[in-house]
């Protein structure tokens, strides 16, 4: 988890966000037709990330603040969803 951390920090600090209210980042988001695909606090509980991801492949990691400002931290495309594999199976 703390590597997740890490790299969530280098990547923020590395590039120049977009930032918008929450409301006009996920109609964007929506326009693109990504959905959301999970989410998670930051361990300071000051802001929430989350992954949405589209169907053609498309992705986009949002951070939002507890002032509900929402910044586009990455985005690619090429993502690949996987499926866990049942319990008992040797993979």
């Amino acid at each position: 988890m703390k590597h997740l951390v890490a790299l969530l920090v280098a990547i923020w600090a590395s590039q120049v966000h977009a930032c918008a209210p929450r409301e006009v980042m996920l109609e964007q988001l929506e326009g693109w037709n990504e959905e959301l695909a999970g989410r998670g606090l930051f361990h300071t509980e000051t802001f929430v990330f989350e992954l949405w991801v589209g169907p053609t492949g498309s992705w986009t990691v949002l951070r939002t603040s507890l002032a509900n400002v929402s910044c586009v931290m990455a985005s690619g495309d090429s993502w690949s969803r996987f499926e866990p594999e049942p319990e008992g199976t040797d993979g």
